[in-house]
This record gives structure tokens, sequence and C-alpha cells, in this order.
């Protein structure tokens, strides 16, 4: 049964919002939480995610708790649901937002006891939410989350992303890069968890050299788990000096990236991260549809490289060259 009286303001002491994964998505649904914050002024907003993904959203100036899942296996996977239940069911929310419409993100809506339970219309079993979200046009992906609160009288409006970067985490990149001897310098992650993402590891090198020789910047090549071998394969094919950076949690990722000139990366997580630290970014997209995924329409440091006559996961060229990305480049520096 759907409710179509929106909550009153004044009266909406506790929400929810459950996002488990993955990386990205944790992180892009935060968009809309100041507006949520500032709409139910007297609420205070949590946040469920899965435990290892906190540090995405740790010190948010607009979550007040964190409910977290730990990934268990066997009967304990089931027994960690059950306390979660418990745990969101002792909190007495007064709305809860399912912003991932899953069957275990739903599970826990359902019982979470709260008056207004929200979730999209057209979602699988959408009879658990009496709070029914429209799913407008393919936009921005932070901006289109928007969709999920619209129900609640939220309308869109311009956003900000938020990641707290740690003192601790700008002096272990100042000291690096101060025993380096690194001046000005632009950053490069060759990486990605999804091969065919990947743009040509020849391609980000060449890119590098055409830097190097056009500005006076030094090249430092960042790498997450399991990208250091494209990193240290991208420095090795330059022609000219390159740094790979050293080991980094995300938080000190960040703060690399807050001091760098230019960052080019491809198409993923990183991407929406550098938003944050007000670094100028290019992105480089193949068979991805940046219209979606690129921040480029919102942002105005941020842009991005596209082919739409390309679409195939197979050349990772992307139908464009280092030289026309160069362009870009020089249009931004």
């Amino acid at each position: 049964m759907s409710i179509t009286k929106k909550p009153d303001p004044s009266s909406v002491k506790k929400i929810l919002v459950i996002q488990l994964g993955p990386f990205g998505d944790v992180f892009l649904t935060t968009s809309y939480f100041e507006h949520l914050k500032k709409h139910f002024h007297k609420a205070q907003l949590s946040y469920m995610t899965k435990k290892k993904y906190k540090i995405i959203v740790e010190n948010h100036p607009y979550i007040d708790n964190y409910i977290l899942l730990k990934e268990e296996q066997g009967m304990n996977y089931y027994l960690e649901r059950l306390r979660k239940i418990k745990e969101i069911r002792a909190e007495n929310f007064d709305i809860v937002i399912d912003q991932q419409n899953k069957n275990s993100t739903r599970l826990f809506t359902l019982f979470s006891g709260a008056k207004w339970k929200v979730g999209y219309e057209d979602a699988r079993c959408s009879w658990v939410y009496n709070v029914k979200a429209k799913r407008g046009p393919e936009i921005y992906n932070p901006y289109k989350r928007f969709d999920m609160i619209k129900p609640l009288g939220i309308e869109p409006d311009s956003y900000q992303l938020y990641y707290s970067v740690s003192r601790d985490s700008e002096n272990y990149i100042k000291k690096w890069l101060s025993e380096k001897q690194i001046g000005k310098f632009f950053v490069l992650s060759p990486g990605s968890p999804i091969e065919w993402k990947k743009w040509n590891i020849k391609n980000y090198a060449r890119l590098a050299d055409l830097i190097v020789r056009n500005y006076e910047l030094t090249p430092i090549w960042l790498w997450g788990p399991d990208e250091k071998k494209d990193a240290e394969t991208g420095a090795k094919l330059m022609e000219e000096d390159s740094f790979v950076a050293p080991p980094t949690t995300l938080n000190q990722a960040a703060a690399l990236l807050k001091r760098a000139e230019l960052f080019i990366c491809n198409d993923g997580g990183i991407n929406h991260l550098a938003v944050t630290t007000g670094v100028k970014t290019i992105a480089l997209f193949g068979a991805t549809d940046p219209h979606v995924w690129s921040p480029a329409s919102e942002f105005e440091n941020h842009h991005h490289m596209y082919n739409p006559k390309h679409n195939s996961k197979e050349d990772n060229s992307f139908g464009y060259t280092p030289e026309e990305v160069l362009k870009q480049v020089k249009n931004i520096l």
C-alpha cells in the first residue's frame, strides 16, 4: 500500500539510506545527503553499507551514523543479516531509503519498522515500498540519484560530492614529494578492475611523454590494489623520467590528487573521487557512454575523451590517439 502524504520535515527524527556496494555507488549515493539533511532539518542521517566501504564515506559532513554489514560466509552470512535487522529495528527509523533495490536491501527495508519505505516503483518486489520513486532520464549518475528522494518533496538542485582527506594523508604525500624533489606534477591512473575500461598502456606512456615535453610537469603513476603492474609498465614505456607513486590508501591518493596540476584516468570510481579534490581531470572513455558516468556535465574542472563511433570492448585504443588527448590537455592547462 502506497502512502500519498509526504512526511512532515519537522516530525522526522531518523533516516536510513541503504547502499551496500559497490565502491563507486556507495560514494555517489551521498550526492543528495546534504539536501536530505536540510529538508529534514531535525533528522539524524544513518548510512548502511558494507564495512569495507566505510573508508569512502568516513567523516562525511552529512552522515551522523553508520550501520556496517560484515561480509560473512555460510551460516554466519544469515546470522549477520539477522543482527543487522535487529539493529535497524532498534533505531526506530522514520524513513528508510533503499537506494540499491536488491533482495538483501529489500529485506532490511521490509523489516525496518519504518513508516516510510522508499524504493523504485519498477523494482522487483516493489510492494515492499510504500513510497515509490520514478526513474528519470539517463543523466550523470550522482544527479540521477535525486530521483529517489523526489517523492519525499525534495527537488534536484546543485550539489557537491564530499570526501574528507586527513592531515596524516596530506603529510604522507607531502613528505614523499619532498623526498623525491618533485615540484609541479600531473598524475596518471592507468588501472581498472575492468579490463576493457583500460586505455592502451602504450598510449598512456606516449601521452605522458608529450605532456612532459610541452609542460614543465613531472609524471606520477598512481595505482590501487592489483594495479601496480600497469603503473610500472607505463613508467618503463616512457622515454622521459617519471615516478611510480608509493603505496597509498584511498585517502592518501586523494591527498596526492589535491596537489596535482592534472589527473588522467580511465572511467571508474577514482574519476568520481577526483571531483572532491578540485583537480583538473580528463577521463578516458571507451565503450562506456560518458553521458551517465562522466562528471564533466556537472563540474567545470572535469573533462573526458570519447569517440561515439568506437564501441568495441576488444580495441583498447578507444578510437583516439595520445596526440588528440594532448589537444584536450592544452585546452585545460
